[in-house]
């Protein structure tokens, strides 16, 4: 016959109890606002540069959008947009591009962290920060898989406001006015419906995907070589800003003709019945040299773009995390 625990016994398994469930609420609370400070911390990196570089994505439209052979040049297209919209008309589309750039940039960066530490099968900790996980030597298919997971989620979220920002960026030679970002995309979706909001997406998705996954691991490759190199330890804002320049265009060129097709597809979404449709477009137009159209205002721009953002990130992060700690 089992003998019952006497009250000392039961009193101390339930003290021990308690003390379980509190620290799996302590570590939970952590990660918890650890992925608060990731979505808040990223969105401001991204919304910041994305406020500094969007000329470049409004030229990078233009020539993408453009039904010339061969696609004007940099210098025409700054040309036509100041000379029919003024100098404004370079920032045309901010509104939507930081709003897309900001919730893209916190949801990525709250979920990178967690999906890192998911696929490292207990290799990494989600309570440890991203800047912690990436310094380890990571298996690339871990570092591809995260960083292509991460950006396709974000980018799925995002689509309908990216189709607007692309619109906005090329009204200048649109003629189509797009004054009021909600009434512009209810007005999308009242007359074109969801394949209008979410046209381009599954190249958007094509690119972002391997984009991402590629620059996460030149981004961390790098920074670490760099930091082997000089023989650096803890972070360094010199080593994070050029990782991001090279990462971002490296990444940037190896991704760009779906790029292409999306900007295709979003800005002409009624002449073309889907992918296959845009990519015989573009040949028949431009040949293979017209998947390529664009990319020195992205590839600056992406590089730019990516070394501050990561750089913001990092430093917000490190400060955001030793006040926590005081």
């Amino acid at each position: 016959m089992a003998v019952p625990p006497s009250t000392t016994e039961s009193e101390a398994a339930g003290a021990a109890a308690g003390n379980i469930s509190s620290e799996e609420r302590k570590t939970l609370n952590r990660r918890m606002r650890g992925v608060g400070r990731s979505f808040l911390v990223g969105g401001i990196s991204g919304a910041t540069s994305t406020v500094l570089f969007q000329p470049f994505d409004v030229v990078k439209t233009h020539i993408q959008g453009s039904q010339t052979f061969p696609p004007p040049k940099i210098r025409d297209s700054i040309r036509l947009i100041v000379g029919r919209q003024g100098i404004s008309g370079l920032w045309a589309g901010t509104t939507p591009a930081v709003v897309r750039v900001g919730l893209g940039a916190g949801l990525y960066f709250s979920m990178l962290n967690p999906i890192l530490a998911f696929l490292s099968a207990g290799d990494l900790t989600a309570s440890s920060s991203t800047t912690e996980n990436l310094q380890k030597r990571l298996p690339h298919s871990v570092v591809l898989a995260a960083g292509a997971i991460t950006r396709s989620a974000a980018a799925a979220i995002v689509c309908p406001v990216t189709v607007l920002k692309t619109r906005m960026e090329y009204e200048a030679v649109s003629g189509v006015h797009y004054p009021n970002p909600l009434r512009s995309l209810a007005l999308i979706g009242r007359t074109e419906g969801l394949k209008g909001l979410y046209s381009g997406l599954l190249p958007t998705i094509l690119r972002d995907a391997p984009y991402s996954g590629l620059y996460l691991l030149l981004y961390s490759s790098t920074r670490r070589a760099i930091s082997e190199w000089q023989n650096l330890s803890g972070a360094h804002m010199q080593v994070n800003f050029i990782a991001g320049a090279v990462a971002g265009a490296s990444a940037t060129v190896l991704t760009h003709p779906p790029d292409v097709v999306r900007t295709k597809l979003q800005l002409e979404s009624g002449q073309h019945s889907g992918i296959i449709s845009s990519v015989r477009h573009v040949y028949q137009c431009n040949g293979i040299r017209g998947f390529f159209a664009g990319i020195v205002p992205r590839a600056g721009r992406r590089a730019l773009h990516q070394a501050i953002s990561w750089t913001v990130y990092e430093e917000l992060m490190r400060r955001s995390q030793r006040s926590y700690q005081n």
